[in-house]
């Protein structure tokens, strides 16, 4: 509608093939489980509808986009009621037809746009995601998808010099509760997480860039929560740190 502003609409067919792992019927260990794959899953077919826009200046940018994904055949993980060596025993099937839905917001602009002169080469960027969902089986029963936290959001701040290739930030990612229940009662959750995260990049010639990356700074640990009947485990994952060094 105007130079600086951009609306879009759309629909798709997505479809989700099952991974190889998700097809052999093997057994592997994971850590805290076994999963058994299914040679009988059938792909998750899905209808995608999105609405949003950007409004974008050389020191903003602000965007929304609204989306719906209807799901037939999700793929998920299902408790077998099996143990093997005191550890459960996951099948991966077809659980039931179901929806995703939600809103992205997203923010970036610089400090120079605000009044702050001194320090134009430094800029903000944020986005936020809101989410929900819901699966029904067969026999009518429903949850929210496995792996789907309601909310993700993350800001970074960022030093960037166009003329030597420098650009350096700093991030940080959360993540709201990520449920894994089943339809068998049981609770499955992963406790919320917030993650720091810095990144180095400068040229080192015309051609050549030399980059540094470092997760979750401060090694925070992954906390989950399971719920069977009258039984409670709370399990603690140390999820470490991650460093990457390259060249571009």
């Amino acid at each position: 509608p105007t130079t600086d502003t951009t609306l879009r609409a759309s629909v798709s067919r997505q479809v989700n093939r099952p991974k190889f792992d998700e097809l052999a019927p093997f057994q592997q260990e994971t850590g805290a489980e076994f999963i058994e794959g299914n040679p009988n899953l059938d792909p998750a077919r899905s209808w995608s509808f999105d609405v949003g826009g950007d409004y974008v200046t050389p020191d903003a940018f602000l965007g929304f986009n609204l989306f719906h994904r209807e799901v037939e055949g999700v793929i998920e993980n299902v408790d077998t009621g099996i143990d093997i060596n005191g550890k459960d025993l996951l099948r991966t099937e077809n659980v039931g037809d179901g929806y995703v839905q939600g809103v992205e917001f997203e923010q970036r602009f610089s400090l120079g746009a605000i009044g702050l002169e001194n320090l134009s080469e430094f800029s903000v960027q944020t986005n936020q995601t809101f989410i929900r969902s819901k699966v029904e089986n067969a026999q009518g029963q429903t949850k929210e998808f496995a792996q789907q936290p309601n909310f993700i959001g993350n800001v970074s701040l960022i030093y960037q010099v166009p003329s030597s290739a420098t650009k350096i930030s700093l991030s940080g990612n959360y993540v709201s509760d990520i449920p894994n229940d089943d339809f068998s009662g049981k609770k499955d959750t992963t406790d919320g997480e917030f993650y720091l995260d810095f990144y180095a990049e400068t040229g080192i010639s015309e051609n050549v860039r030399v980059f540094g990356w470092v997760e979750n700074i401060t090694g925070e640990d992954r906390n989950k929560l399971k719920i069977d009947g009258a039984k409670t485990e709370v399990e603690e994952e140390s999820t470490g740190r991650a460093f990457m060094l390259g060249l571009k």
